[in-house]
């Protein structure tokens, strides 16, 4: 898959495999770096900044999250 890109999207080529391609993709990235990965079309269309800053500083502090998805999770038409 590829493309051109644009001022919010950038290809990057890589491996056909998905693990060659996590792997290639996070060579480059800081250990400390937060990455949004999403899956097909399951994005947010926009993120309420101040709640989302407020949730990270929540689970950066939580030994018990280890993340935090903002996706749709149930089909929204039947």
């Amino acid at each position: 898959v590829g493309g051109t890109d644009t001022k919010r999207t950038k290809y990057f080529p890589s491996p056909s495999d998905i693990k060659g391609t996590v792997l290639h993709l996070l060579s480059e990235i800081d250990d400390e770096e937060w990455i949004y990965w999403c899956v097909d079309d399951k994005y947010p269309i926009q993120l309420p900044v101040d709640k989302v800053a407020s949730l990270i500083s929540h689970a950066m502090r939580s030994p018990h999250i280890d993340g935090l998805l903002f996706c749709r999770c149930r089909a929204t038409l039947s």
